[in-house]
């Protein structure tokens, strides 16, 4: 992510790691485990603060989507 993409932000477009966690109903150490692995939503890091982009998010869940789309006639 650039400086310009940065620069966009809402201030309510970022998560940090605790609404994150409730969000999707995982342990904070959950999201922990998945940063270290590489398994889950890309994040920001900021310093010592970690916070995740809602659109980065919604990419993750987006991925994670198992099952055929069923259409109902």
């Amino acid at each position: 992510m650039n400086a310009q993409a940065l620069d966009t932000l809402a201030p309510d477009d970022l998560l940090d790691e605790a609404k994150l966690a409730t969000k999707l109903t995982v342990s904070r150490s959950t999201l922990q485990s998945w940063r270290y692995s590489g398994k889950g939503p890309r994040y920001i890091k900021v310093g010592r603060f970690i916070r995740y982009r809602n659109a980065d998010v919604d990419a993750f869940l987006r991925a994670q989507t198992r099952g055929a789309l069923t259409v109902v006639r």
